[in-house]
């Protein structure tokens, strides 16, 4: 299993292999927090899901 995205597989396969993998290490050595996961996620998705934080320009 890999913590990378397969370019051109859907996005829902890559979170079902991440929470897999999640799950499979929680209570060992090798368990990551939350914040961790949650970074790991957001670090490899693709251009197209890129948010934008700050707020809209206000009139």
């Amino acid at each position: 299993m890999s913590m990378r995205r397969v370019l051109g597989a859907p996005i829902s396969d890559y979170f079902s292999s991440l929470l897999e993998i999640r799950h499979q290490i929680v209570g060992s050595s090798e368990a990551i927090s939350d914040v961790a996961f949650q970074t790991h996620i957001f670090s490899s998705l693709p251009p197209v899901f890129e948010v934008n934080a700050e707020g809209e320009d206000e009139e």
